[in-house]
């Protein structure tokens, strides 16, 4: 088992609907299709380079190298829809490192402490004591606004890439999604009361956020956290919560760089968030997209399309106005 699990990583579903689908049924059934089926059907391919997107991959590359990381294996690129994601520009072996970003270059929760304004409003207190308010979303996404105001942050390169305009079906209010599962879109629905809750909480205490703005930040740290510990951890922590007792509300991350990696059912990276690292899970050619499955026992394309905005591929969507990044 990797260190974090893929499928658990990026929180295309957050803890709350993790949990909900051991509550309804709903991964048992999946897992069982699995098995049914022997391995899961490839339906959202990895592409080949069409364009290296040269001004974010040299941004990227002086940030991570500076700090002492390794980006001379990879570029951002776009494939030939345009779609941005990361791709391999040489020859990789299979257990080989592809990319390590360093510790400075990670966004994780002990940075809140450094940050007076994240310290005063993301207490530990405030997320165990108030159930109006959920901390996988807000905390980063509050960094991310924090941080993209201040006129020199160590985190610029990253956050100078990141998507102008972009937010994932399952946060847009009043559209139709054809979605057929009633409990997925009430979850969101809970979601966006609790992360809009928030909003306003900090609107209360001066730090002026607008819908728009704040829907962004939430999208993109929806749709690109991971977990910032080993899962066994995550896991004893979410039981923890669960049963009201003493638990660490910050067990998310960013990961820069890492997170541009598209989802593929056809994966060739293992995500090693913590430690800041992509490696080939098989030989990797020139010019092939860096891809890991972001939920491995999940099939629902209705996951994929509302948490990531990947095109349903079985209800004949095959384009969705949205970045893949």
């Amino acid at each position: 088992m990797p260190d974090l699990l893929p499928g658990l990583q990026i929180l295309g579903m957050g803890f709350n609907a993790v949990r909900n689908s051991f509550a309804t049924g709903d991964m048992n059934e999946n897992l069982e299709n699995l098995k049914t089926k022997g391995k899961k059907t490839v339906k959202y391919r990895p592409n080949i380079l069409s364009e290296i997107c040269k001004e974010d991959t040299l941004l990227l590359r002086n940030w991570v190298e500076k700090n002492g990381g390794d980006f001379s294996r990879v570029c951002v690129g776009k494939n030939l829809k345009g779609e941005r994601g990361l791709y391999s520009l040489q020859k990789v072996k299979q257990g080989e490192t592809i990319l390590e970003v360093p510790e400075k270059c990670l966004i994780k929760p002990h940075l809140f402490q450094q940050h007076p304004d994240m310290n005063s409003m993301c207490t530990r207190e405030l997320f165990e004591t108030s159930s109006k308010f959920e901390s996988v979303i807000c905390p980063l996404a509050l960094f991310i606004v924090l941080e993209s105001r201040k006129q020199e942050s160590s985190f610029a390169p990253y956050l100078d890439t990141l998507p102008e305009d972009f937010t994932i079906p399952g946060f847009e209010d009043n559209i139709d999604h054809r979605v057929e599962n009633e409990h997925m879109l009430q979850h969101l629905e809970q979601l966006r009361i609790k992360i809009e809750a928030f909003r306003q909480h900090c609107i209360e205490n001066d730090i002026d956020i607008s819908a728009k703005e704040w829907l962004r930040v939430c999208s993109l740290v929806q749709s690109r956290s991971f977990f910032h510990k080993q899962f066994n951890k995550e896991a004893l922590n979410l039981l923890k919560r669960k049963a009201n007792l003493n638990y660490d509300p910050f067990f998310t991350m960013l990961f820069p760089v890492g997170d541009m990696a598209n989802h593929s059912d056809d994966p060739c990276i293992k995500v090693d968030a913590e430690n800041g690292t992509l490696t080939a899970i098989r030989d990797i050619e020139t010019k092939e997209e860096l891809v890991f499955d972001y939920m491995p026992h999940e099939i629902d394309e209705d996951h994929f399309y509302l948490y990531y905005g990947l095109p349903r591929i079985k209800k004949g969507w095959t384009k969705v106005d949205l970045s893949f990044d």
